[in-house]
């Protein structure tokens, strides 16, 4: 936060499959933390990928898990970061 200010965001993490047996959404909003940063300071977060995350459902209403491609992004109202 480089404001003189204390400020409130809501990190997103989404989770894209680009090569899937079916099409899957474009990208899939897998976790979220709303977070206050204090003024002129730094917060980290973390957030843990587990392999239902990368999960889809299938034709037939079953999860399906494919390897392949993904791309995970990390989202906040006001930036965004791509991790390939």
């Amino acid at each position: 936060n480089t404001g003189d200010r204390e400020g409130k965001e809501v990190v997103q993490l989404y989770i894209s499959d680009h090569f899937a047996s079916m099409t899957p959404a474009v990208k899939s909003l897998k976790a979220f933390e709303k977070v206050v940063i204090g003024a002129k300071d730094k917060k980290s977060i973390k957030f843990v990928i587990a392999p239902e995350d990368l999960q889809f459902y299938g034709k037939d209403g079953k999860w399906i898990s494919e390897p392949g491609t993904f791309s995970v992004r990390i989202e906040t109202l006001s930036a965004d970061f791509e991790l390939k």
